[in-house]
């Protein structure tokens, strides 16, 4: 709990110190291991990757969490899904559901085909899309996304915050609701949303679909991104998901998020997952 509250930069000069006392051992960087019974391929050098290494797990709460419970055979979206770490970890969760997975970038798009080749079983159910989510749609171009979390070296062109480095992405724009729509999806039970500040966009991109199947809501918000986009938790998130039904909780504490508090419970310079739920469909 207590190491979720802190900085981003902090958690990575900590995984700084252990990438090199790893490496000082003999441990490969680059390697396949085996987590809860799902294969991985991993770079000890990305902090995403080396969390999953040493600790069995990366941001469990998102999809493992005592404020909501979905039906086995469930329909999920990943939007940031990066290498698949969540998309494989819900699916270890409910075997029996469908996962869209959305990475725009082409490093991390790699990744994640690659550990869903190392477990052909999943193959079936998480459907891996190389697709931008926003509250647009546009043509494929080309662009930068954050998706690299370098844990061997803090230098470089790296966020002066959250240290993410950027990665080229070239690909199509897309809705939510219009890819629902497009595709023919007739229920949703679960959205997880990390785009390192563009969550907002996506949500707006959205609301057709949060209207009409009220699905669980995971995604991650930081102050320090709602200053630097000049949003408001208040008029923006909260005033798009309340009036549909959704309350929102710290994923973590369970706590009740609202405009009063939300500084209180994120850490300036660092992230949290919150839940949106429609308390009337709990489980």
């Amino acid at each position: 709990m207590l190491f979720y509250l802190i900085s981003t930069k902090f958690k990575i000069r900590v995984a700084n110190l252990l990438y090199h006392m790893i490496r000082l051992v003999g441990i490969r960087r680059v390697r396949t291991i085996e987590r809860e019974g799902i294969r991985y391929q991993v770079d000890l050098a990305e902090g995403i990757d080396l969390s999953l290494f040493l600790f069995g797990h990366f941001q469990k709460h998102v999809t493992h969490n005592k404020l909501f419970t979905l039906p086995q055979n469930g329909v999920a979206l990943d939007v940031g899904a990066n290498f698949g770490v969540t998309s494989l970890s819900l699916l270890s969760r409910y075997p029996s559901a469908i996962i869209y997975a959305f990475e725009p970038t082409d490093y991390a798009f790699e990744k994640l085909n690659i550990n869903l080749d190392l477990n052909p079983e999943a193959r079936s159910r998480i459907k891996p899309f190389q697709l931008f989510v926003s509250d647009h749609e546009s043509p494929s171009k080309e662009f930068q996304v954050y998706s690299s979390w370098r844990v061997d070296k803090l230098v470089g062109e790296i966020h002066p915050i959250h240290c993410g480095n950027l990665k080229s992405a070239s690909c199509k724009t897309v809705t939510i609701d219009g890819f629902v729509h497009k595709n023919n999806i007739d229920r949703l039970d679960f959205i997880k949303i990390d785009t390192d500040g563009n969550e907002l966009s996506v949500l707006r991109g959205a609301k057709e679909v949060l209207c009409a199947f009220r699905p669980v809501i995971v995604f991650e918000i930081t102050t320090y991104l709602l200053d630097e986009n000049q949003q408001s938790f208040s008029e923006d998130f909260l005033d798009l998901l309340t009036p549909i039904g959704y309350t929102v909780f710290d994923s973590v504490s369970g706590i009740q998020v609202t405009d009063e508090n939300i500084r209180q419970i994120v850490p300036p310079e660092g992230s949290i997952d919150l839940v949106a739920v429609q308390l009337d469909s709990r489980d």
